[in-house]
Formats: C-alpha cells, sequence, structure tokens
C-alpha cells in the first residue's frame, strides 16, 4: 500500500535529477503556488482541479518535509493525536502555509524563539496542514482511504516528468 514513507523515498531522488541544488525554500514557495490553484479551482467549482490542487500541495510538502529532515509518515500519525485541528473553512489552509512560512524563515533568520521551538511549531503546523488536506478529500469523496489515493494518483503522473528533458511541462515527445 502507498505510504507517505514511500513518496518522501522516491521523491528524493526525482527531485536531485529535475532540481538538482535547489534551494529548501522552494518547496514551500510550491506549496503556496498550488494553494493559489487551490483557490482559484474552488471558485470554479472544477472538483478535479481541487483534487489536483490537494495533492500538489501534499507532494510539495513532502519535498519539504525531507529538506527539513522530517518524517511525513510519522507527522501523518501524530496529525490527530498530538495537536487540536479544528478549521473554519477553506481560508484555514492559508492560515495553516503562512504559520508554517513564518516558523520556517524565524527559524532561518534565527530569531523570535529558538530552532527547537520553531521546528516544533512547523511540526505542528505540517500535521494541521496534513489534517486539513485529508479533511478536504474526506468531505468530498466520504473516505480516508481517498487522500492516499488521491496522492499516489498524482505523483505517479508527476514522477514521469522530466523537466531535464522538457522544461515546459516535463513530459517527453
Amino acid at each position: 500500500m502507498f505510504s507517505f514513507k514511500q513518496l518522501q523515498a522516491e521523491q528524493i531522488p526525482w527531485v536531485k535529477h529535475n532540481f538538482p541544488d535547489r534551494p529548501a525554500w522552494m518547496p514551500l514557495m510550491g506549496m503556496f503556488e498550488e494553494y493559489g490553484e487551490f483557490l482559484d479551482a474552488s471558485r470554479s467549482g472544477s472538483e478535479e482541479e481541487i483534487s489536483d490542487a490537494i495533492a500538489d500541495i501534499t507532494i510539495f510538502l513532502a519535498d519539504f518535509c525531507t529538506s527539513q529532515d522530517l518524517d511525513l509518515e510519522k507527522l501523518w500519525e501524530l496529525r490527530k493525536s498530538k495537536y487540536n485541528n479544528d478549521f473554519l473553512g477553506e481560508g484555514d489552509l492559508g492560515i495553516i502555509l503562512g504559520k508554517l512560512a513564518h516558523h520556517y524563515l524565524k527559524s532561518y533568520q534565527n530569531i523570535r524563539g529558538g530552532k527547537d521551538e520553531h521546528r516544533l511549531k512547523i511540526e505542528s503546523n505540517i500535521c494541521k496542514l496534513l489534517e486539513f488536506l485529508d479533511y478536504m478529500v474526506w468531505n468530498e469523496y466520504n473516505s480516508d482511504d481517498n487522500f492516499i489515493n488521491l496522492i499516489e494518483k498524482t505523483w505517479n503522473k508527476v514522477k514521469k516528468r522530466d523537466f531535464r528533458k522538457n522544461s515546459i511541462d516535463g513530459i517527453s515527445k
């Protein structure tokens, strides 16, 4: 069965091939880019585009976790038991991403708290993000398994892309 551990493991060589020497902040920016796509899709009502944006946010999240030496599978397992995850609506996704970016930036700058404090907040916000995305998919499809299945389906497409061969869409002609 597909897991977040498998996603992270498969993503490492794919990222190294497609985006060698990419800075650690790049996957965080990718999550924000996909958040914009999520909002656009939410406004248009396109379920397919909403699902695609949710999966892409999660794929960027896996890369971000790798860059921070975090185990996404462990955070997935902790998401309901360790952290309070009360949501109000789709705007909460932006709040969660903003807090994740805040603690990443402040940790990098070494201000407004120590590295350990910021790392715990980063982990907390990743758990909240996972729970939120899972909730969005569950709300749409009424099944917890569908979140993992959605990620696997999208990752199976993404991992075939080679942006070194085709920088436009990563699909070899």
